[in-house]
């Protein structure tokens, strides 16, 4: 394009933000040569749709003293949601999850970041039943989940053994939601086989991943193999791990521990 206006770079910002390319995004919104309440805003939107409400809090308080709020209520009602979704997001991240849900559920309105970040809470910090129970809730009340939202939700079937409820949220990503499953997911989905001793079915799962398994992926399997003691797959996911950082020395020390305990001392 030759002649670029503020709705072309607005655009740009727009749609990297809705795929969560952040970084582009800012990119973009940091190069533009003008800019109005519409291209604030999608940059705002886009940190706090993915999970990032201090950023978004950060740039919101950013576009306040650049005096782009269009009116006193907008402002209001913007900045509320914002800063809630910070103080929620901070206080499940630290495990206060008593606090975090008060305040959510005090919340006069609330979007995807909202329950997100008390879905990740809750997984992150034990509370399996609980997850999944909000993730329900969240689903019935006509808010459609992404795929920060599975990450919790398969995050707590992980860690709190539940294969087959993980099985089903995998499944229905791509199936109910049109989500293709990311690195993330796999990731979460072989710990979830590796926790409970299923590596034959965890190390089948990496076979299959369309984009190649990554160091998360592998690495969830060597703890779960050095968990259930299997000596020969913990050989083939560490060295796989090596493929892809040479030089971490957690891999070579995990995996002389592993040996030792099976006295293979060679």
């Amino acid at each position: 394009m030759k002649n670029k206006d503020v709705f072309s770079w607005t655009s740009m910002v727009n749609g990297y933000a809705k795929f969560g390319e952040l970084e582009l995004a800012r990119k973009f919104f940091d190069d533009m040569p003008e800019r109005n309440v519409i291209s604030w805003n999608a940059m705002v939107v886009g940190y706090s749709q993915n999970n990032q409400p201090n950023e978004a809090l950060k740039l919101f308080l950013n576009m306040v003293e650049a005096g782009l709020a269009a009116t006193e209520n907008t402002l209001r009602i913007q900045f509320s949601l914002i800063l809630e979704n910070a103080v929620v997001d901070m206080y499940a991240k630290c495990g206060s999850l008593h606090a975090a849900a008060t305040i959510f559920n005090e919340m006069v309105e609330r979007d995807l970041v909202s329950w997100n970040s008390m879905v990740a809470g809750y997984a992150s910090h034990g509370h399996a039943t609980k997850a999944l129970v909000l993730f329900e809730q969240m689903t019935r009340l006509g808010f459609r989940p992404n795929d920060i939202t599975f990450v919790g939700v398969l995050s707590t079937c992980s860690h709190g053994g539940l294969v087959s409820e993980g099985q089903d949220y995998f499944k229905s990503m791509k199936r109910n939601f049109w989500i293709e499953p990311k690195v993330e997911h796999y990731a979460c989905m072989i710990d979830l086989y590796g926790r409970i001793g299923q590596l034959e079915e965890a190390y089948e799962l990496i076979e299959k991943m369309p984009m190649g398994a990554s160091v998360a992926a592998w690495g969830a399997l060597l703890n779960a193999c050095r968990m259930h003691k299997n000596v020969e797959l913990a050989k083939v996911s560490a060295y796989k791990l090596l493929e892809l950082d040479l030089e971490d020395s957690g891999i070579y020390s995990l995996l002389a521990n592993i040996l030792a305990y099976e006295r293979r001392w060679s």
